[in-house]
């Protein structure tokens, strides 16, 4: 195995890929202003009179490359501090503008909206995106070559503001050069400007506007010319917190009660354009969403993704080998957890993320507080790539510390990306090699893969193969099951000519799972899979499921039911259809029977939004199983229910309560923020939890915390 590798590198480090900046690249000119616009989104100032305009936007969707359906004009102007980006949405039947979303940094795809994705070093790779819809709601993300879509959880000082009139509606944003990483020896940056219209799935760009460049992506850019003598300030972002909260925990000896002031805070230093430090003391994360509830029906446990912000901010810069869930080198939730599940205070912290040249750094360290039976302890993680040939990287990552147990840990790994966005064409190939260790208590366990990456417009290919030991075991990251693997999927994507039909996908994919002794655990074949778009944005799925299990001990899938060893068929038929985020009620529905071990299961998801206005928004969802086995028959049932008031852009209301009916508690979460500017936030939050038992509820938690951050830039 380990000279096919060798093999493998040898060929892909021999390739070559040219990705650059076309000569003809479309220019536009910045216009140097002395007097700042006014951000009201009005556009009646002088500068956006006088500033060169971007224009003749080009379909992406429905109909590659036409003309756009409606006419948009960006401008843009700048002084020494910042930078000032106006867009005039034209729209000739205004009254049917989607836009029901206030709430900064949500989701927006029901609503129409406009973006610009920005490039200060003109690599093609990275860069920053920043939205704005018809209501003024913004949001932030960045550009990362690895995904199709931002990472929204990047967080950025900047602010903008939209306006509607008869015609249409127009944006204004200024965004601040110190909210940016760029050379300022370069000052011609890469840039492009889009637009959504979801009541005709119409996306629009400026320039590169193909189904094989993804939406967001920087490739093909144009050029931002005349940008000069701009400020940076110090680099220094310093910002600290106040919280003052009450819990109530049932009488819990271990957990915090009764009253508490706590203080802390956050400094961000800009060593160099794309290099960042960040320092964190007595790190507090109760502004951070509550993860979804969810019942597990498997062998195997269920990953839950980060939700806070300071282990957010940066991420891309610790992944690794192409992985997303699992084997994951570092997976940043082990940190601040127990594990039994209990909450480890952060009590400082340092991080170093960003790029020196053609070197990308990640460097993270924690020190964590204890608890009874929990020493206190340090998590050490660094990762560095290297770029190589036009697209590619190399790459190695470490890691020291056990903070969910008192052992001893540690890992380190090596891994090879090569990547190619204009291969035969401009289709995106990217092909991932990874060997990771670990040492866990005196235990030595590898694990290695390869994945080969084909997605692209109308065929997507993926190939993924891995081998995990059963003695790898990383505490700083996280794996779901050990033994070897291999799956594919292919999709080819048809677009008919038909008026009520936007696009048609058929799929085929199969895998198969080993345990670390090289028997079968788990065969599926999907075969095929049918989904297909309406021109409305309405979508309907049907796929039929071949899937084998083996089970070699008991597992108990519920208390009290335990499955026998044996090998068993689970065929099964998933469908189910989503209705377009164009329309103010949206219902989503997803459905499964046939065969589960020794029955039969029916599986039930609903998910349902209510946009009633760009003020309040209701949702509900749950999932329904019923299970009908040999063993025993038992019933899971999860449900939410959540509402968001949305006053003003700058004020939120959000909460959510959440049931299932395995553990029988009711969690109760309700947050309210408020931006008093960009970076300055007050929050207040109230989590409760109940018991439920015979119908009644009987109080086990609350907590009430409010919370001040600010922050002051230097």
């Amino acid at each position: 195995m380990k000279k096919n590798f060798r093999f493998i590198l040898l060929i892909f480090f021999g390739l070559w890929s040219t990705l650059s900046f076309a000569e003809d690249a479309p220019r536009l000119r910045v216009y140097a202003v002395e007097t700042p616009p006014k951000i009201d989104g009005k556009l009646d100032d002088d500068c956006w009179q006088k500033a060169d305009p971007a224009e003749n936007f080009t379909q992406r969707n429905p109909n590659e490359g036409a003309a756009a359906t409606q006419k948009t004009k960006v401008r843009v102007c700048f002084d020494a501090e910042n930078l000032y980006i106006s867009f005039r949405a034209s729209d000739k039947q205004i009254q049917k503008l989607n836009h029901s979303v206030m709430q900064r940094d949500a989701t927006v795809g029901s609503d129409d909206y406009v973006f610009i994705v920005l490039d200060p070093f003109r690599r093609g790779k990275s860069g920053y995106y920043f939205r704005i819809n018809a209501n003024g709601a913004l949001g932030e993300g960045k550009i990362d070559p690895r995904r199709n879509a931002p990472r929204m959880e990047w967080d950025a000082l900047w602010d903008g503001a939209s306006h509607i009139d008869a015609k249409g509606w127009s944006a204004e944003m200024v965004i601040p050069f110190r909210s940016l990483s760029f050379d300022p020896n370069e000052m011609n940056w890469g840039v492009n400007f889009g637009r959504w219209m979801p009541r005709r799935q119409e996306q629009m760009r400026w320039t590169a506007a193909s189904r094989n460049r993804g939406f967001f992506k920087l490739e093909d850019a144009g050029v931002l010319v005349g940008l000069k003598e701009v400020e940076k300030g110090l680099g220094i972002d310093v910002k600290p917190y106040m919280t003052h909260g009450w819990r109530n925990n049932n009488g819990d000896k271990d957990a915090k009660e009764g009253y508490d002031f706590e203080a802390g805070g956050d400094i961000f230093y800009q060593i160099t354009p794309n290099l960042t430090a960040t320092f964190t003391f007595n790190t507090d994360f109760a502004e951070a969403e509550v993860d979804a509830r969810r019942v597990n029906l498997t062998r195997f446990p269920l990953f839950f993704p980060e939700q806070r912000d300071f282990f957010l901010q940066g991420a891309e810069y610790f992944e690794f080998g192409g992985q997303r869930r699992s084997p994951l080198a570092f997976h940043s939730r082990t940190i601040g957890l127990s594990a039994g599940g209990e909450k480890v205070d952060i009590r400082g912290g340092a991080k170093m993320t960003g790029r020196i040249g053609k070197l990308g750094i990640g460097l993270l360290g924690v020190g964590l507080g204890s608890l009874e039976e929990l020493d206190k302890d340090q998590a050490y993680i660094g990762r560095f790539t290297y770029d190589v040939l036009a697209e590619s990287q190399i790459g190695l990552i470490g890691s020291y510390g056990d903070p969910r147990t008192n052992g001893s840990n540690n890992l380190g790994g090596v891994d090879f990306l090569y990547k190619d966005s204009n291969w035969i064409g401009d289709n995106s190939l990217d092909v991932y090699l990874w060997m990771m260790g670990s040492e866990n208590n005196g235990e030595r366990g590898n694990s290695y893969g390869l994945r080969f990456e084909y997605s692209n417009t109308p065929l997507s290919f993926i190939l993924d193969v891995e081998n995990v030991d059963e003695k790898f075991r990383p505490a700083l990251g996280f794996v779901q099951r050990d033994g070897g693997s291999i799956s594919n999927f292919t999709r080819y994507r048809f677009f008919p000519k038909l008026d009520w039909m936007q696009q048609l996908d058929v799929g085929f994919g199969a895998s198969a799972f080993t345990n670390p002794d090289g028997d079968i655990e788990t065969e599926r074949l999907d075969m095929p899979s049918v989904d297909f778009e309406t021109s409305a944005g309405d979508q309907f799925y049907i796929a039929p499921e071949f899937r084998r299990e083996v089970l070699f001990e008991d597992f108990e899938i519920q208390d009290g039911i335990p499955i026998a060893p044996g090998n068993y068929s689970t065929n099964r038929l998933h469908f189910g259809f989503d209705t377009s985020s164009a329309r103010p009620f949206g219902f989503e529905a997803r459905f499964g029977l046939g065969e589960f071990y020794s029955g039969k299961r029916t599986r039930t998801i609903i998910d349902a939004v209510w946009r009633a206005s760009r003020f309040f928004r209701l949702s509900l969802g749950g999932s329904y199983n019923d299970v009908d086995l040999e063993e025993g028959d038992f019933e899971t049932v999860v449900g939410s229910v959540g509402f968001r008031i949305t006053p003003n852009t700058h004020l939120s209301w959000d909460s959510v309560i959440q049931y299932d009916n395995v553990s029988d508690k009711v969690g109760v979460n309700s947050r309210i923020r408020y931006i008093v500017k960009p970076g300055s936030d007050v929050y207040l939050v109230v989590n409760q939890g109940f018991d439920v038992e015979d119908g009644n509820f009987q109080q086990f938690s609350s907590e009430m915390v409010a919370k001040v951050g600010w922050t002051f830039r230097f």
